[in-house]
């Protein structure tokens, strides 16, 4: 008995298995943009590269935006002190003026409690934990502090705020 093979038809088969696997492949590629390090080596480095550099310049925007907001909170604290003073300065302007001694106590106590609030408001060195006025549990009014922002996506690329 004589078994007769069309080896033509084989390889026919074969060649039409492998181009139908290879354009399923490209299909899934070009549908989903999915690339493995073996299509384009190079070109995976550059992307991988340019995803972090996003995820860098999306935490430097983030951090913009808190010093953003540190700087609103210490401009509040600002203006707070600012009222205060001005009413300082209209306490010392009243005590000068013709009031009688119950009038002038009465004035040095508001303007003790005044200058107080502003103390315990600045705190009394850039270290103080008690201040008011802080960000974060940073002191925002004390002596020289300052504030290092990492603006960039790339090292060094920072502002500083006093």
């Amino acid at each position: 008995m004589r078994i007769q093979n069309n080896t033509a038809a084989f390889n026919v088969w074969a060649s039409y298995s492998q181009n139908s696997s290879a354009l399923k492949k490209s299909m899934t590629k070009l549908s989903t943009g999915v690339i493995s390090n073996t299509d384009d080596a190079a070109g995976l480095g550059i992307s991988e590269r340019m995803r972090a550099e996003v995820k860098g310049v999306t935490m430097a925007r983030n951090n913009v935006n808190n010093a953003i907001s540190l700087v609103q909170t210490a401009d509040g604290w600002l203006q707070k002190i600012n009222d205060m003073t001005a009413r300082l300065k209209a306490l010392k302007i009243e005590h000068e003026g013709i009031v009688s001694t119950t009038d002038q106590a009465n004035i040095a106590k508001e303007f003790d409690a005044l200058v107080n609030e502003v103390i315990r408001i600045t705190g009394t060195t850039s270290s103080d934990t008690n201040a008011a006025a802080q960000f974060n549990g940073n002191n925002l009014l004390g002596a020289g502090k300052t504030f290092a922002v990492q603006i960039g996506a790339s090292s060094g690329q920072t502002i500083s705020i006093t």
